[in-house]
């Protein structure tokens, strides 16, 4: 597709905007934008274009991939799963939609931050009153419906409801930033006798050593029959003579045996993330003050349900409770998501704590405001990451 009109705020995630004379100029810095097929910010030339973004979730942040097969061609590509979209509370947003700390302190292209933008919780089986949760599926990518119905409630991409009277907020990096995986394997203790029935129906045994498998199994039926006589003179012990001994340890001591436990370590099922965020804020002037204020504020609204509840067809109803907002927080840099540090999926606000002498003692300003808070936010995903939504590449990439 040729294009003469490219929009160079799209293909630059924002970092490049039109001025009043037509020029693509940087939003930092003001320079003109000197991509293929343009000088000092206007094109002097046809670029095609081919747009192939069709994964679950698109992301901008770096659309332009370098090996084109022409000189003249720009290709897209299509992220194959869920990637992390750049929050709306951004740098250059309109400043009244926006909590800054600090303040004053500029924000350039190179300047690393935390943004948080706030939406209305979407649940994952319905649908709030009046809004449509229909998802479309995309027979070419592999993972299915399945996994886009898992996603479509509360993934990066399905994040358009904003909480109302909300502003994002930006705040600098804290020291403590990490990140951790977690995922839960139990030993189960498989018996002689179940681990070869199990090796039969998963054809790890083979058809002619069934006999050897079988004689195995009722060496272990045998053996059953032991352990139970054990297990009933235990119970019958511990009942008429008191005590509380186990049948490994009765078997021991009369056998000097116990029970083979044939432990395996089995997979159950991987853990939903989570993170902490603490912020040593000191106000330099009456207005940093306010905005401190500000922004402790809207976490502890966030993190709190609403009451009563509205249900279809109905007015506020006070037998119910409205969930609170949920929280999409991205650490940036520029205009972009940080490539090296891990995204996060939208959270859950499942702690808010607000110290108003992190130093050790109690001190204002005049006006009453504290002269340092410590505010630390624990976050929770609302959704499970998956092999699949973490590439292996050489190349740094925002990704969970």
């Amino acid at each position: 597709m040729a294009d003469q009109n490219l929009d160079i705020k799209k293909l630059t995630n924002g970092l490049y905007e039109k001025d009043s004379n037509g020029v693509w100029r940087n939003v930092f810095d003001g320079t003109p934008y000197n991509g293929r097929g343009f000088e000092n910010g206007v094109q002097v030339e046809e670029i095609i274009v081919e747009e192939t973004f069709t994964g679950i979730e698109g992301s901008l942040a770096d659309p332009v991939d370098g090996s084109s097969t022409s000189n003249d061609t720009v290709v897209l590509k299509p992220p194959t799963h869920a990637r992390p979209r750049v929050n709306k509370g951004k740098v250059g947003a309109p400043v009244g939609e926006t909590i800054r700390y600090p303040s004053s302190y500029p924000i350039t292209a190179g300047t690393d931050y935390v943004s948080i933008d706030f939406y209305q919780y979407q649940p994952p089986f319905g649908n709030r009153p009046g809004e449509s949760t229909v998802v479309e599926s995309d027979d070419e990518d592999v993972t299915g419906q399945l996994y886009q119905n898992y996603n479509h409630s509360v993934g990066d991409n399905a994040l358009t409801k904003r909480a109302d009277g909300y502003k994002s907020i930006l705040l600098f990096m804290p020291e403590d930033v990490n990140t951790q995986y977690g995922a839960n394997w139990g030993g189960v203790g498989v018996g002689i006798g179940q681990a070869n029935v199990a090796s039969m129906i998963g054809t790890k045994t083979q058809i002619n050593k069934l006999g050897d498998m079988w004689s195995s199994s009722s060496n272990a039926l045998t053996g059953g029959a032991v352990q139970s006589g054990f297990g009933v003179a235990k119970d019958l012990m511990n009942l008429t003579m008191g005590g509380s001994l186990t049948t490994d340890q009765l078997l021991s001591s009369v056998s000097g045996r116990i029970i083979n436990p044939n432990v395996e370590l089995m997979y159950e099922a991987p853990e939903l993330r989570g993170f902490n965020l603490n912020f040593k804020m000191m106000p330099r002037d009456p207005q940093e003050a306010k905005d401190i204020f500000s922004i402790c504020q809207t976490l502890k609204r966030a993190m709190l349900p609403s009451w009563g509840g509205v249900m279809k067809g109905d007015d506020l109803n006070g037998s119910f409770l409205t969930l609170p907002k949920i929280a999409s927080v991205k650490f940036m840099t520029g205009n972009n998501l940080n490539k090296y540090v891990t995204q996060y999926k939208p959270c859950a606000i499942t702690n808010v704590s607000i110290n108003y002498t992190p130093d050790g003692s109690y001190a204002t300003y005049q006006d009453g405001s504290p002269v340092a808070t410590l505010l630390s936010v624990q976050f929770k995903e609302l959704k499970l990451v998956f092999e699949q939504e973490v590439p292996l590449s050489d190349v740094p990439v925002a990704t969970y």
